[in-house]
């Protein structure tokens, strides 16, 4: 009796420290949002009336801001899909997500780059490659929670990971290509670059539809 009591007793302490260890990602999807408003809306205050208007390279300044800003966008959203399905976090989980904070953080920084080619050499070339960084940690993060299920739903669908996985690999290929391109000629560069991040855009409304996320 005394024993089937310890053992009760064992198990009650075990689920005890299960739930003190049981970490939801709510509070590393706040921690995103903030991040992300913060760092959109730097993008927003490089942009001085006075120094834009009647400047000679007002559309290359206008045009690195709309691709920083919309890559942001799907960068958040692909973020926002992918712990739609994630409902346990961990220390690892946790790192990852900095990794991929600290990444996205630094387009206002390779940004302003992109404004100033002449002083920056290669600095297009640093700006794609920061990109696909993001894209890469968004991709070893959906990998790490889906892998046996590590952190998702118990009812999650496994045919939900491939979608996903195919829009961000056709993403980074595809930066990969403006990034080599841009080596060769920096304007095809920048013509690769945009519809690069329009597909990213017009795809990320694919899983939206699949996975039925409101």
């Amino acid at each position: 009796m005394a024993e089937k009591k310890s053992k009760a007793g064992n198990k009650k302490l075990d689920k005890d420290e299960e739930n003190v260890f049981k970490f939801t990602p709510d509070r590393l999807v706040a921690l995103t949002d903030g991040v992300f408003a913060i760092t959109m809306t730097l993008l927003v205050l490089e942009l001085i009336p006075e120094e834009i208007w009647g400047h000679p390279e007002a559309g290359q300044i206008l045009y690195s801001y709309a691709l920083g800003f919309f890559s942001l966008g799907v960068f958040w959203a692909l973020h926002h899909y992918i712990f739609h399905f994630i409902e346990r976090s961990n220390g690892v989980l946790v790192w990852l997500n900095i990794m991929f904070l600290a990444a996205s953080s630094l387009t206002p920084f390779w940004t302003q780059v992109l404004v100033e080619p002449e002083e920056y050499v290669y600095g297009w070339q640093f700006y794609g490659i920061s990109m696909i960084f993001i894209m890469i940690t968004l991709l070893i993060i959906w990998y790490y929670a889906t892998d046996k299920k590590r952190l998702v739903k118990k009812d999650f669908d496994g045919r939900m990971i491939f979608p996903l996985y195919n829009t961000i690999i056709i993403g980074i290929f595809l930066l990969a290509i403006a990034i080599i391109a841009g080596l060769i000629n920096e304007t095809l560069g920048y013509i690769i670059f945009a519809p690069a991040v329009f597909f990213l855009i017009v795809t990320v409304y694919g899983p939206h539809k699949i996975f039925k996320i409101k």
